[in-house]
């Protein structure tokens, strides 16, 4: 989280980091694989979304983040309370929504606890 919060949160890496960590959930059995937030790997890899070359060129991306985070898979994750998630996330981007959906997510999916 001391990367985000720090200012080294370059959004190119915040991506790499988001597909590692999906990946590595998915390997674990943390995260069903294909859909949800897996589906969200593969259409970034699909190239789906475009160049993701900064925030602004993502809007496609953080919907389905969004979307992943309000749901039941991510609920479900045993990355504290959304509360506290949600707090977190905003805390660390800096009030910077498309970094606060990223970090959001990294949260839900055990970033801090676990690593990539």
């Amino acid at each position: 989280l001391e990367w985000i919060t720090g200012g080294g949160f370059q959004w190119d890496e915040a991506l790499l980091c988001l597909a590692l960590r999906v990946q590595r959930s998915a390997n674990f059995g943390a995260i069903p694989r294909g859909g949800g937030v897996n589906g969200v790997l593969s259409a970034m890899a699909s190239g789906r979304f475009g160049p993701l070359g900064t925030p602004g060129d993502s809007a496609e991306l953080l919907a389905s983040l969004r979307e992943w985070n309000d749901g039941d898979e991510a609920s479900l994750l045993p990355g504290g309370d959304a509360a506290e998630v949600e707090r977190a996330a905003m805390e660390a981007a800096g009030g910077d929504e498309a970094r606060a959906t990223v970090a959001r997510t990294l949260l839900r999916l055990g970033f801090v606890e676990d690593g990539l």
